[in-house]
């Protein structure tokens, strides 16, 4: 693509939606897989063999279920060595497996009209990983 087709967007203007994550009951029995941040490393991927087993009702479950391109990014959490604000970036899985975030993270879903899926979660670590970014954080906030 030339460079006259690129313009400068707020991030909200890339995404088709943003939602909270959720967290669900005790799985009996379990309908999701929840990803937690021990889930996820320092350089985005996801640990697919990870999530917490957990019963999501049926309206939450179909309208947060994770999808393929979808950047799931740390709203809580952090350590003194790990500053929150990491992201994810979520390959996709067999439709038989329901993956969810926890609520400790928030689910980005690029536009694929508007903006790159994988070059968005590109920037997004890009900025994380700023060390003046991280001069404005105190460990969880």
């Amino acid at each position: 693509m030339s460079k006259k087709h690129w313009c400068d967007l707020p991030i909200g203007k890339c995404l088709s939606e943003s939602f909270a994550g959720e967290w669900g009951a005790e799985p009996n029995p379990a309908n999701a897989r929840v990803l937690r941040a021990t889930d996820i490393n320092n350089e985005g991927q996801i640990n697919l063999s990870g999530g917490a087993p957990r019963r999501i009702p049926a309206k939450k479950l179909a309208d947060k279920r994770l999808q393929a391109g979808d950047i799931l990014l740390e709203g809580s959490g952090g350590s003194p060595e790990q500053p929150v604000g990491r992201v994810a970036y979520f390959p996709g899985v067999d439709e038989k497996c329901n993956f969810l975030c926890s609520n400790f993270f928030r689910t980005l879903r690029p536009d694929p009209f508007i903006a790159n899926p994988r070059f968005l979660f590109w920037k997004l670590m890009w900025f994380y990983k700023q060390p003046q970014l991280l001069t404005l954080q105190q460990q969880t906030t």
